[in-house]
C-alpha cells in the first residue's frame, strides 16, 4: 500500500505533520487547496490523496488554470452543447463531467477568472454543474482538489477571488514548506533521488562531502525548492562538475552575491488581469526559447502591485536580461511575434495570448463599470497596456516602476460598492443557511422571509438600508445562532459548514451595520471564519 513517505520525502517536524494528515484527509471526500511556492510537491501531496482515498484505483486528472484562459477554460472544464452559439457542430463533455469517481487537480486555481469563479462556485457548492449551452444539470462524481502559489485571501481582499469560492475550496488547507524551511530534509531528497536514477546513494553522500558540497546545499536558499535540488543532483552525477555547482551555490546562495532580476508594475484596475498574464508568459518563453538556461519565475501581487522576479539557476544573467529586453521589443511593437523566435508554437502561443490580454482589458472594464468604478477614458488601451510592460521590462534590474493611479471614487460610490457586494453576500448566505435548516421549522421560513425582504431593498439607497426592518430580522437570526443551546445553533453545529456559514453571514452583517450605525453582532461569536 503507498503512503505519503513514498511521494513526500523528509524528516522534518513540518514534513511529519504532512504525513499525519494526507491519510486523514484522504478518507473524506472535501476540497482540499494545497499552498506553497513553486517546486515545493504541491502535485505530489494531491497524488499522495488520490492514491490513499477510496478511489485510488483512478487516475488523478490534472488541470493548469494558468495555462488555459477564459472561454477555453469554460469550454475544458465543463464541456459544451452541439450548436452552442455555433461554436461546435458536436457535444463535448468536459473535465468534470469525464471525471467519474476519480480526483481531479485544479492547478493554480487563483488564475481562474473571475467571471468563471461564480460557475466553479456551484460545483463546489450544490456539486452540480451545466455544459456552455445546456440547461441539464450534471452532477460532479469526482473528488477535487486545488493548488495555488500565492496567497488566497490576499486575492479574496483584493477583490480579484470570490470570498465564498475561497472557502468552499479551502476547507481543508495543506502547505508545503519551502525547502529552505527544512535543511534537514536536504539529505533524505538526495538520498531518493539517487536511489531512483540507479546509482548508490552512499558513495554520492560520500563524494558530496569530500567536496563540501553539503554545507553549500544546507546554506543555499533554493528559490526553485526541491525541483531544483533535483536538478542540480541530476547535473552533478551526469557531468560530475562539483567546482562549478558550488560556484553557482556560492553565488545564488542567498546572500549579497545573490542574483536577482526584478520588474515592478502597479497597473490600472482595468490592466491588471492581462498584465499579470503577459508578465506570467515569460517564464513560458524562458522555457520554449532558452532551454538550456535554467530559472525561476515567479508572480507576486500586492493589490494592482506586480514584482516579477526571474532567479538564475543556470547561465549568466545578461541572457535572461537579453529575453527580457526581447519580450519588451515584441510588447511594444517593435518586433514581431515571428521575429522575435523560430519557435512556431511559441510564436502562435504568443498571439494567442497577446489577443487574450485585448479580451481581458474589456471584460475587466465591464466588471468595474458593474462595480461602479470610474475608469478614465483611453483610446488604444491595448498598445497602453503593452507599452507599460515593455518599457518595465526593458529597465535595467533593479528597478521600480512607479504609476500614479486616479480612480476617482468618490465616498458615496465607495459605500455603494461596498455595501452592494457584502448584500449579495448575505443573500447567499442566506439561501445556504435557509437549506439547513428544517422545511418544517420556524427558523427556515424566518429566514426565507428575511432574505426575500433583502432582496427587495434598494442597494443604491443607503438611508432604505438603515431603516429596513429586514436587517433587524437578520440581526435577531444571528443572535439567535449566538446562542449555544438554541435549537438553530445546535442544528448548524451538526451540519457541514453550518456554523461557518453563519460565522460569514454575521461578518457580512457587521461590514454593512459599521457603515449604517446599525448594532453589530458580538466579536466572539465571529471566531476565526473558519469552518467548526
Amino acid at each position: 500500500m503507498i503512503t505519503t513517505d513514498d511521494l513526500i520525502v523528509g524528516v522534518s517536524e513540518s514534513i511529519r505533520k504532512i504525513h499525519e494528515l494526507i491519510p486523514r484527509v484522504a478518507d473524506i471526500n472535501v476540497a482540499v487547496l494545497v499552498s506553497g511556492e513553486s517546486g515545493t510537491g504541491k502535485t505530489l501531496a494531491a497524488m499522495a490523496i488520490s492514491q490513499m482515498s477510496q478511489s485510488a484505483h483512478e487516475s488523478l486528472l490534472q488541470f493548469n488554470c494558468a495555462a488555459t484562459s477564459g472561454r477555453f477554460m469554460e469550454m475544458a472544464l465543463f464541456g459544451i452543447e452541439k450548436d452552442a452559439n455555433l461554436e461546435t457542430s458536436k457535444t463535448k463533455k468536459g473535465l468534470l463531467e469525464s471525471a467519474s469517481d476519480c480526483s481531479v487537480l485544479l492547478e493554480n486555481i487563483d488564475q481562474i477568472p473571475f467571471e468563471l469563479q461564480i460557475k466553479l462556485l456551484r460545483v463546489f457548492q450544490e456539486r452540480k454543474f451545466n455544459r456552455i449551452g445546456g440547461k441539464e444539470d450534471f452532477p460532479i462524481k469526482c473528488r477535487i482538489i486545488c493548488t495555488s502559489v500565492c496567497d488566497m485571501e490576499e486575492k479574496v481582499l483584493a477583490g480579484l477571488f470570490r470570498e465564498d469560492l475561497f472557502y468552499r475550496v479551502n476547507v481543508i488547507n495543506i502547505r508545503m514548506p519551502a525547502l529552505r524551511e527544512r535543511p534537514e530534509d536536504i539529505e533524505p531528497l538526495i538520498y531518493e533521488f539517487i536511489v531512483r536514477l540507479g546509482k548508490d546513494p552512499e558513495d554520492f553522500l560520500t563524494t558530496l562531502q569530500k567536496h563540501d558540497l553539503l554545507d553549500y546545499f544546507v546554506n543555499y536558499s533554493w528559490p526553485g525548492n526541491v525541483r531544483e535540488l533535483q536538478q542540480i543532483v541530476e547535473t552533478i552525477v551526469i557531468n560530475k562538475n562539483y567546482d562549478s555547482i558550488k560556484e553557482l551555490l556560492l553565488g545564488h546562495g542567498g546572500g549579497s552575491n545573490k542574483i536577482v532580476l526584478e520588474r515592478y508594475i502597479e497597473f490600472p484596475p482595468e490592466y491588471h488581469q492581462a498584465g499579470v498574464s503577459i508578465m506570467s508568459f515569460f517564464g513560458e518563453i524562458l522555457r520554449r526559447k532558452y532551454p538550456e538556461h535554467k530559472a525561476t519565475v515567479k508572480i507576486e501581487q500586492d493589490g494592482l502591485r506586480v514584482r516579477m522576479i526571474v532567479e538564475p539557476l543556470t547561465g549568466k544573467a545578461e541572457v535572461f536580461e537579453r529575453a527580457l529586453d526581447e519580450y519588451g521589443l515584441v510588447l511594444t511593437g517593435q518586433i514581431t511575434p515571428d521575429e522575435f523566435t523560430k519557435d512556431q508554437f511559441l510564436a502562435i502561443n504568443l498571439k494567442h495570448e497577446l489577443r487574450l490580454a485585448q479580451a481581458r482589458i474589456e471584460s475587466q472594464k465591464e466588471l468595474l463599470h458593474y462595480q461602479e468604478i470610474n475608469l478614465r477614458n483611453q483610446e488604444n488601451q491595448i498598445d497602453q497596456l503593452m507599452n507599460l510592460i515593455g518599457k518595465a521590462l526593458n529597465v535595467p534590474a533593479p528597478h521600480h516602476i512607479e504609476i500614479e493611479v486616479s480612480l476617482n471614487i468618490s465616498p458615496s460610490i465607495s459605500f455603494e460598492v461596498s455595501v452592494s457586494s457584502s448584500i449579495s453576500y448575505i443573500l447567499d448566505d442566506l439561501k445556504q443557511l435557509g437549506g439547513m435548516l428544517d422545511d418544517s421549522s420556524n427558523e427556515a421560513e424566518v429566514v426565507e422571509e428575511t432574505r426575500q425582504e433583502i432582496e427587495k431593498i434598494d442597494k443604491n439607497d443607503a438611508n432604505k438600508i438603515m431603516h429596513s426592518s429586514a436587517f433587524n430580522k437578520l440581526r435577531k437570526i444571528i443572535e439567535n445562532i449566538n446562542d449555544t443551546e438554541g435549537r438553530t445553533r445546535k442544528t448548524l453545529s451538526t451540519v457541514k459548514e453550518g456554523v461557518a456559514t453563519a460565522q460569514r453571514l454575521a461578518k457580512h452583517y457587521n461590514q454593512i451595520a459599521q457603515w449604517c450605525g446599525l448594532p453589530q453582532v458580538p466579536k466572539p461569536f465571529l471566531g476565526s471564519g473558519k469552518n467548526v
